[in-house]
């Protein structure tokens, strides 16, 4: 995706955060007309039928080579997308949302570990200080307990993490198009066997069919097509760290998107001070030292600081 460059590759990583913390939304919504797998089936249809068409020419010239290697790296995908269905199945939604973001501390590790490299000491205090922020906004202080299906989520962190890591390290061994049209087709074909073992009969095609669930899944298949794409594409330029901990901001911006179309809210101070704690992580982690970036970005903040100092000085 050339589109993608070192300049704005964290510009294109927030973008994805924003469309994947819309799309926890867009898929509540439709579990009133789908159950799960259906609904990732759909959208990895969607996907795989309209990267084929648009990436048809890449695919004609792809090697055995490349194809294998694409296989490879989306089975990680596969398998996370499998376990955060069986989270969702066996625990608390809260503490699904906690553990799978943990993948921002297991992801430098990992790079650690393979690369025998140390992270950048920012992404290092921004991821640990992003945790205690993901662990206010997505769970209830009160009803927070471990249970066994926790493990399922955080195998899911561990997979996704894999996933991030190995498409960095092999960016090099095949195309991110191909790579984006192998992940659909591989989830389009895993899904169906899914759905066709645990969901038959239960899929509802006649309310399906009307406008809304529609709707909501043209939504669904273009933020499914989108995010895959530039996620493959930066990890060609970006460590998967850096970009692990940008999506940690998912959780703030799927707080939004409920409370303008569900009617949902944050129930406590401790969900706000964790977005707070969230969006300092990255702001300093990511964006400072990169002045287009955190212009475009915390300007507003900027300048509602700079006039409530100003008040304050004229009345104090």
């Amino acid at each position: 995706m050339s589109a993608i460059k070192r300049s704005n590759v964290n510009m294109f990583l927030l973008l994805n955060a924003i469309l994947w913390g819309s799309h926890y939304v867009w898929n509540k919504m439709l579990l009133g007309y789908l159950p799960r797998f259906s609904i990732l089936f759909i959208c990895s249809l969607g996907g795989a039928i309209c990267t084929g068409i648009a990436f048809y020419k890449s695919m004609r010239h792809i090697s055995r080579k490349s194809l294998l290697w694409g296989i490879f790296i989306n089975s990680f995908s596969t398998v996370s997308n499998i376990f955060c269905m069986l989270a969702l199945g066996a625990t608390s939604s809260s503490n699904t949302a906690f553990i799978v973001q943990t993948s921002v501390l297991i992801t430098p590790v990992l790079m650690c570990v393979l690369l025998k490299k140390l992270p950048e000491k920012k992404v290092v205090a921004g991821s640990l200080t992003a945790l205690p922020g993901l662990f206010l906004l997505t769970t209830e202080l009160k009803g927070f307990h471990i249970n066994p299906g926790d493990l399922f989520a955080l195998v899911n962190a561990l997979f996704f993490s894999l996933f991030m890591v190995a498409t960095n390290i092999n960016s090099d061994k095949i195309d991110s198009k191909q790579l984006t049209v192998i992940h659909h087709a591989m989830n389009t074909v895993i899904f169906f066997i899914l759905m066709a073992c645990f969901e038959k009969g239960t899929s509802r095609l006649n309310s399906f069919l009307s406008p809304i669930p529609l709707a909501l899944s043209g939504i669904s298949i273009f933020i499914a097509i989108a995010t895959i794409l530039i996620q493959n594409s930066a990890l060609c330029i970006v460590n998967p760290e850096r970009a692990t901990l940008i999506y940690t901001l998912e959780p703030v911006f799927a707080s939004i998107f409920a409370f303008i179309f569900i009617g949902e809210r944050l129930e406590s101070a401790a969900a706000v001070a964790g977005c707070i704690l969230i969006l300092a992580s990255v702001m300093f982690s990511v964006f400072t030292g990169r002045k287009g970036a955190s212009e475009i970005i915390f300007s507003p903040v900027i300048r509602i600081r700079k006039s409530i100092s100003f008040i304050s000085r004229l009345f104090f």
